[in-house]
């Protein structure tokens, strides 16, 4: 008798240990595909809304969600996108790779327990960066990018601006100044974090700044490896004083590919070929507005969709 009572209690722990240990382990594998497939469907939403994978019921939510299953299966409840918040929501069970929504335990038998069943949810959202540093030191004026679509096209993008689109400054220029240079973090070459609706410090008489030396020459061995490079580039529509003084007021981030620039001191690569050529007293980037989502830590969300947005989790 003793035996016997020591044996049900010793598998009443090992239904403790080994059907709760393998019910923890699915159910971290139901959240990390739900996770997924939700900033799967949200990053497509993000760069395209009219993506047919941007939609309830999309098939992405599938495909993420059995890539991170154990068994290559999980059954999706529900994958609802509200394009009104910007958010997809994902909800999903436990499935087998024979189709049974459910999980099969082992020793919680013996107590009459055979099957069970639980899930995840998660939600995602998208929005445009509001905040975050620029990278390149240099912020441009917003009706330079209003000019632009984000369809693809190739230009030249010229902060120097010889026939600018800014009808503040009576040179044509942007306004304040030739140049849009912002104000360094010390010891770096990108700007200090910027935020959408703040006045950005900037000097607009500095020639290339020396700290941005290496940034260039990486930019530079990546184009010539056939890599792409993309950064997120803040842009502004006011602002004030000059010189050394000069403010900048934040409106948005964008997104573009880099391809080529010219900058003083020689820093030129890719520059020359027209119709696309960055010469004589041009100074800036040639290549194209894109759509991209970044999920780097440097980024938050909440401003306007420019074409440089955020994805995140908020469940």
């Amino acid at each position: 008798m003793i035996v016997a009572i020591g044996m049900i209690a010793l598998l009443g722990l090992a239904a403790l240990v080994v059907d709760v240990g393998a019910m923890y382990a699915e159910k971290a594998q139901l959240q990390n595909g739900a996770d997924a497939a939700a900033l799967a469907i949200a990053a497509t939403c993000a760069d395209d809304e009219s993506d047919p994978l941007c939609q309830s019921g999309s098939t992405l939510a599938g495909t993420y969600a059995d890539a991170n299953a154990g068994d290559g299966a999980t059954a999706i409840t529900g994958a609802t996108v509200d394009k009104t918040a910007n958010s997809v929501r994902i909800t999903n069970t436990n499935e087998t790779a024979a189709g049974d929504q459910h999980f099969s335990l082992v020793f919680a038998r013996i107590f009459g327990m055979d099957t069970t069943q639980f899930g995840a949810e998660a939600t995602a959202v998208w929005s445009g960066v509001g905040s975050g540093p620029a990278v390149f030191p240099i912020i441009f004026k917003r009706c330079e990018f209003e000019e632009s679509i984000i369809n693809g096209t190739w230009q030249v993008l010229d902060f120097h601006g010889s026939a600018g689109c800014d009808n503040n400054n009576p040179s044509g220029q942007n306004y304040p100044g030739a140049f849009g240079w912002l104000d360094q973090a010390a010891g770096s070459c990108s700007s200090p974090t910027l935020q959408i609706g703040t006045w950005a410090g900037g000097d607009t008489g500095v020639s290339f700044p020396g700290s941005c030396q290496a940034l260039i020459d990486q930019w530079k061995a990546e184009l010539t490896a056939g890599q792409q490079v993309h950064i997120i580039l803040p842009i502004y529509d006011d602002g004030q004083n000059t010189g050394a003084n000069v403010e900048y007021r934040v409106s948005g981030y964008v997104t573009f590919e880099i391809t080529g620039w010219r900058f003083t001191g020689g820093n030129n690569y890719n520059n020359t070929t027209s119709p696309y050529a960055c010469t004589g007293s041009c100074q800036g980037f040639i290549g194209r507005y894109i759509d991209e989502s970044t999920d780097d830590g440097s980024y938050q969300g909440g401003g306007p969709n420019n074409g440089a947005t955020i994805v995140e989790l908020t469940q």
